[in-house]
């Protein structure tokens, strides 16, 4: 296991509650563990300037700043996307300032796929693909193998999360001890905000 691994990142289950807010153009989610236990924030950052913007040009092509932090508020990574006209690509940084992946997103007639490659090797590390108007897609790694998955449907049974706005990410238990298990979390967890913000 990766030592330097932020204690948020051992959960094998995180459910994502977007907090509706009418007077904001930013996003903010609240991360539960599955027991629905408060355990860290989704923060979309947003200057003065970038709210005007998509009132005049189309939101997927302006750039975005979202942070993630654990329950005490402290920051475990970053998710950020520069100014593009062309689909432009993510970064992912740790709690350190380091770019730990870089995120690609393909848009298909119903099919969603974001890939997360390592920077430095530019080797792919993993994928999320699926339907995401059914709401349903699958983690897969970079060895062809599905190691979790992303939907509504886990939650169905589940007498702590009724609402429709939220979704688990489920990491299955043998991959704990992925190096590339941090970039693949702060990924999934957010993958309803990347989506929004690329239409």
């Amino acid at each position: 296991m990766n030592a330097s691994l932020n204690i948020f990142y051992l959960n094998n289950q995180y459910v994502t509650d977007e907090q509706i807010n009418t007077f904001t153009f930013a996003r903010n989610y609240k991360i539960y563990n599955i027991e629905g236990e408060e355990i860290g924030l989704i923060k979309q950052r947003i200057k003065d300037w970038q709210r005007v913007l998509p009132l005049l040009i189309n939101k997927s092509i302006l750039p975005f700043k979202i942070e993630i932090t654990d329950k005490s508020g402290v920051l475990v990574a970053s998710v950020l996307r520069n100014f593009g006209i062309w689909n432009p690509k993510m970064k992912i940084v740790d709690e350190y300032g380091n770019v730990v992946g870089i995120v690609k997103l393909s848009l298909g007639i119903l099919s969603r796929t974001l890939s997360i490659v390592d920077p430095i090797s530019n080797k792919n590390i993993a994928k999320m693909t699926g339907d995401g108007k059914g709401w349903s897609f699958d983690v897969i790694s970079n060895k062809d193998i599905k190691i979790g998955e992303i939907n509504k449907s886990s939650l169905q049974s589940n007498t702590k999360f009724k609402e429709d706005d939220k979704y688990c990410t489920t990491i299955f238990k043998d991959y704990i001890k992925d190096i590339y298990r941090m970039p693949i979390i702060s990924i999934a967890i957010i993958i309803d905000m990347i989506l929004k913000q690329s239409r």
